[in-house]
């Protein structure tokens, strides 16, 4: 017997459209999620921290205990050196002359 290979019919295994042109179709849908999601994520992240005081932050995710520890034993020689700090820095930019 004889081996008689049959017709295909016409549209059998055909791409509808080209293999690249696909390609860069999902490459750009991707690559908009991304954006989206990375500009969601920086936007939430922004209206939380507006929100949270330096006590809050530590307080929720300062996990390790050595920090919150230290940040309560210095806070407040800390701060008033902070404040020390920051009346020079008014002092000096407001008194001095711009020559």
């Amino acid at each position: 017997m004889k081996y008689v290979p049959k017709d295909i019919p016409e549209g059998i295994n055909v791409q509808r459209g080209h293999p690249l042109k696909d390609f860069v179709k999902l490459l750009g849908i991707c690559l908009v999620g991304v954006v989206f999601i990375y500009g969601a994520l920086g936007f939430v992240s922004d209206q939380i921290t507006q929100n949270l005081s330096l006590r809050q932050e530590i307080d929720y995710f300062g996990g390790i205990g050595s920090i919150k520890s230290k940040f309560k034993e210095e806070e407040g020689e800390s701060s008033d050196k902070l404040k020390d700090l920051v009346n020079k820095l008014w002092a000096h930019t407001c008194y001095q002359s711009p020559i």
